[in-house]
């Protein structure tokens, strides 16, 4: 007798899959303008992505190196009021999602495939879209928070470069059946050669 089958699953990576730039570094411009992140550590970011675009960094390096400057620009900010800026964040930017994306988080959840989005996108901001666009679960930049609250630099996960993202497969359910995967880099072949 034939055992049932576990869950059907889509992967997503986030960041110019589903809409079109790099929201690390959007996030973080917005939260410099709420004076929530540091803006040394901004320009910092913006510097890595100009030279990555002029072909002077390869992309898993920007990736590790930006999130890494993004620990540095969060520390000292309580979680609470970073949380709170997620959702006005992400009402502003659903615009900006390519017009497929909504329609298809949507229609997915209609039939019963679950949705996963692993990404190098802060963790906080894909949650706010999850829970407005029916996203099952997400997996993004993960910053380390200490006893009292705030931000440390710590970098806890950064599932935005190949070997995190692979890895971060492995927290799926052992018995999921990937339906399809979408992406867009080097960085996203552990999600395209499941789907």
């Amino acid at each position: 007798m034939a055992q049932n089958a576990g869950p059907i699953h889509t992967l997503f990576d986030w960041d110019e899959t589903v809409q079109p730039g790099f929201t690390i570094l959007t996030w973080s411009e917005y939260l410099c303008r709420k004076g929530m992140f540091d803006r040394e550590a901004l320009m910092v970011i913006q510097d890595l992505f100009y030279r990555s675009r002029q072909g002077e960094m390869k992309y898993e390096e920007l990736l590790s190196r930006s999130a890494s400057i993004y620990g540095e620009g969060m520390e000292g900010q309580r979680v609470q009021d970073v949380s709170s800026a997620t959702t006005e964040f992400v009402d502003i930017n659903s615009s900006q999602l390519y017009e497929f994306a909504p329609r298809m988080f949507n229609h997915l959840d209609k039939l019963g495939i679950k949705t996963t989005v692993i990404s190098g996108a802060p963790v906080m901001v894909l949650e706010a879209y999850a829970q407005k666009y029916s996203i099952d679960q997400v997996f993004g930049l993960d910053i380390g928070v200490d006893s009292s609250g705030r931000f440390t630099k710590l970098v806890r996960e950064n599932p935005g470069v190949i070997e995190q993202k692979a890895s971060t497969l492995l927290k799926l359910p052992a018995d999921a059946r990937i339906y399809l995967a979408f992406g867009n880099s080097l960085s996203d072949l552990p999600l395209l050669l499941l789907g």
